[in-house]
């Protein structure tokens, strides 16, 4: 279906756009391209479960597309402080960028066909409870940057920093799901849950850099910005080893 590729390069355009809007013409023009790029990116995942009868699992273009809609719902949501942040809507902007742009050198601009797996239960919540983990992780790191570079705003820093660690915990809590899913899955499968055990322990590594955010010293805590830097590179860390991933693949 044409109407895949021509909605994805629609969306990157919006999310581009804000990224100039915010610095030549207002907050708010700049949101109302997000909000924009976000309808096209949930139309996707719709046009997806409608014509596929699934939810998003696997390959650049569910992954990305769902992980920008996730991304923008959040967004999204109500919060005075910031739909005033140009800060953050900027951030907000580069992220969904980098997140779309693969999908202009890759061919994977189409959904993945149906695979007999997709019908398991298991294999559903491992996949699609993964990618939205990467999305409550990438916009928690939008938060966390938001903080750690809000100077003398201390309101805005102190909103952000709780949004972050929020977020962070949600994904974090997904996350585990969608890998003790996985485990089950293999189990089932194979009968033995260590047989991607290769796989296993870097998810591990993965569980434990998100955990760091959320397990900082007591004392580190009184230090906002020190905070703040290290969370947004806990989550940004992942996001960007997601987007390695889906490049080379």
């Amino acid at each position: 279906m044409t109407l895949y590729p021509l909605l994805v390069f629609i969306a990157l355009g919006c999310f581009a756009l804000s990224i100039l809007l915010v610095t030549r013409v207002s907050v708010i023009a700049a949101r109302v391209a997000q909000t924009l790029g976000t309808a096209l990116c949930g139309l996707l995942v719709g046009l997806l479960v409608v014509t596929m009868h699934r939810l998003p699992l696997f390959g650049a273009f569910e992954a990305l597309t769902y992980t920008v809609f996730v991304m923008g719902l959040l967004e999204l949501l109500p919060n005075p402080l910031q739909s005033k942040s140009a800060r953050q809507t900027m951030l907000m902007g580069i992220m969904a960028t980098l997140f779309l742009a693969p999908l202009l050198v890759c061919s994977d601009t189409m959904p993945q066909p149906n695979f007999f797996t997709y019908g398991n239960p298991l294999v559903v919540c491992f996949f699609f409870g993964r990618l939205t983990a990467t999305g409550l992780l990438a916009y928690a790191g939008i938060a966390w940057l938001t903080a750690a570079t809000a100077g003398k705003r201390m309101r805005l820093r102190r909103e952000n920093t709780i949004r972050g660690r929020n977020f962070l915990l949600l994904g974090s809590v997904i996350f585990l799901v969608s890998e003790c899913a996985g485990s089950m899955w293999c189990f089932a499968g194979w009968g033995d849950s260590w047989r991607w055990s290769g796989n296993f322990f870097r998810s591990a590594m993965f569980f434990l850099l998100i955990m760091l955010g959320l397990h900082l010293p007591t004392r580190w805590k009184s230090h906002a910005h020190r905070l703040s830097l290290i969370g947004s590179c806990t989550s940004l860390f992942i996001v960007a080893c997601v987007l390695i991933r889906q490049i080379i693949a």
